[in-house]
């Protein structure tokens, strides 16, 4: 788990220097990456980290707008997986039938990493981190469509680095696919050299092409509205997430922690409607730098900024390792192979001096869920994105803004 822990930091540090500009990625990203799909049901790991991201005042129909999406919606969540033509695998969240699973979904870190560095943690410090889905659910089977949603990792990331968010989505009748991003995930920035070419949007694109074929999703696409489809990304996330918002099939994209990538220089029409959501502290997507994205791009669009929010208050990864430091002193103890460039981005990003990653979750579960079911056409979400946000949350502030 120290390992894993670490590494996931690394990654996550690596991914947030690429959420800066839309020209960093590329020349950072490598050829491969581990596969192999969520050790769902493995029993390797002798601990857990289970990521909470309900909340005691909100529920689904007694909370306030501002509140209304931040606890779990009446879903219960499966997940599953396919694999794209290129190798790299695609985890998928789904609305099932209530009361038809019974094995919490996992996953364990030393999956996303190259052989040679997750040989070198032991399970006794290797720990899973437990998904709110199951592995053995049954898609629900009652003639429902769901909006899909592409997920979109950041630079040294992972296709379930932010399970807090796709789980979430699902519950709220959502089907959510993230690609392992092969090109610049974790384990191509960890095992040089780097790949010239980022094929993000390849991926993202091959999803919406062959999704409805793939033999291991044939009782989940049934369940997929495919007029409705949006694009949501981390830090070199949101850039994709923005390039492929030029596909007449991409009705919106939200950017999360990332600067110009995720906007109209990556020549994203601007007339769909985006949200970009950003943390004060984040000193990789720096609130300038999304500032002035919002600012430049034509659209209908929305800014939620969050107080005190780092680059990886977007991820699971700040939760993993906190028993030992964090995931970064984890992985260095063990001798595991980090580059100076994540050393230097994750120097502060889980930090307990800065909001924790875990009181950021339902607030951005809250705007990245109404804004999307504002889109597609949900009429008492719009209300659940105001400047009401701000003292919705206790002590964290809140900004939000909106142009037509």
């Amino acid at each position: 788990m120290k390992r894993i822990a670490i590494l996931a930091t690394a990654l996550c540090i690596a991914l947030t220097a690429c959420s800066n500009t839309s020209s960093s990625t590329p020349s950072t990203s490598a050829a491969s990456t581990t596969s192999g799909q969520i050790p769902t049901t493995t029993a390797l790991v002798t601990t857990t980290t289970v990521p909470v991201t309900t909340t005691a005042t909100a529920t689904t129909t007694t909370a306030p707008p501002e509140m209304r999406y931040t606890a779990a919606g009446t879903y219960e969540v499966g997940t599953t997986s396919f694999t794209l033509k290129n190798g790299a695998v695609v985890d998928v969240w789904f609305p099932a039938t209530a009361g038809s699973g019974s094995k919490k979904a996992t996953y364990d870190m030393r999956s996303f990493l190259p052989k040679s560095e997750a040989t070198k943690v032991p399970d006794s410090d290797a720990k899973l981190f437990i998904e709110s889905a199951f592995s053995d659910a049954t898609p629900l089977s009652d003639g429902s469509k769901f909006p899909l949603v592409l997920f979109s990792h950041g630079f040294a990331g992972f296709r379930d680095q932010s399970t807090f968010l796709t789980t979430h989505l699902a519950s709220w009748g959502f089907v959510v696919m993230s690609p392992q991003h092969k090109s610049r995930d974790l384990s191509a920035v960890l095992q040089p050299p780097a790949s010239p070419q980022q094929a993000d949007t390849a991926d993202l694109l091959e999803i919406l092409d062959t999704a409805s074929t793939a033999p291991e999703l044939k009782a989940v696409m049934p369940l997929v509205d495919a007029t409705k489809v949006a694009a949501v990304g981390h830090s070199a996330g949101g850039g994709a997430s923005a390039r492929i918002a030029k596909d007449p099939r991409i009705a919106t994209y939200v950017a999360l922690a990332a600067g110009a990538a995720a906007t109209d220089d990556a020549g994203v029409s601007l007339t769909k409607p985006a949200l970009f959501v950003a943390g004060s502290a984040d000193v990789i997507a720096k609130l300038d730098g999304v500032q002035k994205a919002y600012d430049t791009y034509g659209g209908p669009k929305k800014l939620v900024v969050i107080d005190g929010v780092t680059h990886l208050g977007f991820m699971d990864v700040c939760t993993l390792g906190t028993d030992k430091g964090s995931t970064l002193d984890i992985a260095v103890k063990n001798g595991v192979v980090i580059p100076a460039v994540i050393t230097r981005l994750f120097a502060d990003g889980c930090d307990a001096k800065y909001t924790p990653a875990t009181d950021a979750w339902p607030i951005i579960n809250q705007v990245v869920t109404a804004h999307l079911k504002s889109v597609f056409g949900d009429a008492n979400a719009a209300a659940s994105l105001s400047t009401k946000l701000d003292g919705a949350f206790g002590s964290i502030k809140v900004t939000y803004s909106e142009k037509s």
